[in-house]
């Protein structure tokens, strides 16, 4: 005969908790898994409703990293596939063209889509245009803008 696993004494318990609740406010869930006489309780990232919450989330990891950074776009992406940021940052390079970079999604940080960004100085907007499958600057969302030192949402 098997004994039965520490969390079975607790399954009721378990039961009446909700399927996810935010621990701790750090963007986990609690999962509870039920296998032959046990209960298994993970910790996992919890999923955005939609993907702009990503972006919103990404560019606010950003700029809290980055204090040069003056301004973030958004360009929504048709499929919803991937997360596509523009950063207006006060210490880059003037630039020929918008070259963006690939980032592999980072669930710990609650990033679960490919990601693509680029960096521009603050004269970028005005005279280059973003990769052609992005669309225009006029597609684009300002998702942050940073004013006096602090991060405003537009």
């Amino acid at each position: 005969m098997t004994q039965p696993c520490y969390y079975e004494r607790d399954a009721a318990r378990f039961a009446t908790l909700r399927p996810k609740c935010d621990v701790n406010g750090l963007g986990l869930e609690a999962v509870f898994w039920r296998r032959p006489k046990c209960y298994t309780l993970c910790v996992q990232p919890i999923p955005w409703d939609n993907l702009e919450q990503e972006a919103r989330h990404l560019v606010s990891l950003n700029h809290s990293e980055v204090p040069s950074i003056v301004a973030s776009y958004i360009f929504p992406d048709p499929e919803g596939k991937t997360i596509r940021i523009i950063n207006v940052d006060s210490k880059a390079f003037p630039e020929r063209s918008v070259v963006p970079i690939k980032f592999s999604p980072d669930p710990m940080e609650r990033l679960f889509h490919t990601m693509f960004i680029a960096v521009v100085d603050p004269s970028g907007p005005a005279k280059l245009d973003p990769p052609k499958e992005w669309g225009r600057w006029s597609d684009a969302i300002l998702v942050e803008r940073r004013k006096s030192g602090r991060l405003v949402e537009a």
